[in-house]
């Protein structure tokens, strides 16, 4: 990472749109207007694919930067599981059972990362881009007509894989919070 670069670059102004973004959709889902909603879905995850490449390609980038980017990830895929909860009561009790065991991971994470660094670290691992595609497309195929439970477990498993292999990064002896996976 860089200098931190002064004021809001245009990678950062995506991450923010991206939490932006959960009100209205959110908004949309309550209201029915679902072809609307899955079109912001889909800005939205277009800001999660762009921010990254725009901050490489404008020389911006920087590790503020990219804590804005996991926060606004996390943030974001909050939003999908209480919108999974709220629409799709069906798949929730699925989705609850792979929580029991992400989130005392997460958890876990976080506070191990905090006290390596001083921080919390945001890795963007490529068990984590996987997951964030599952995720973004989880409310869309819900209302095209389904995802079935093999979709809730491979996203249930991605997140177990993703805090694993998080929390294995932070016990490499040099920390690269650049790194792509634990296991290359």
């Amino acid at each position: 990472m860089g200098i931190p670069p002064k004021g809001l670059t245009a990678a950062n102004l995506l991450s923010i749109a991206r939490v932006v973004l959960i009100l209205p959709i959110s908004l949309l889902l309550v209201r029915e207007q679902t072809t609307a909603a899955v079109i912001l879905l889909g800005a939205a995850a277009l800001t999660d694919l762009l921010d990254g490449p725009v901050a490489r390609r404008l020389g911006t980038q920087s590790s503020g930067g990219a804590n804005l980017d996991g926060l606004a990830d996390v943030l974001f895929f909050i939003a999908v599981l209480v919108w999974t909860w709220r629409l799709f009561p069906d798949l929730w009790v699925l989705v609850a059972d792979y929580l029991l065991l992400v989130a005392p991971l997460g958890v876990l994470y976080y506070i191990l990362s905090f006290r390596r660094t001083g921080r919390i670290l945001f890795l963007h691992l490529m068990t984590g881009k996987f997951l964030g595609v599952l995720l973004y497309l989880l409310v869309p195929l819900q209302l095209l007509g389904g995802v079935g439970n093999w979709y809730i477990h491979a996203a249930g498993v991605t997140g177990v894989l993703y805090f694993i292999e998080s929390i294995l990064c932070l016990f490499r002896k040099e920390l690269d919070p650049d790194v792509r996976s634990a296991f290359f």
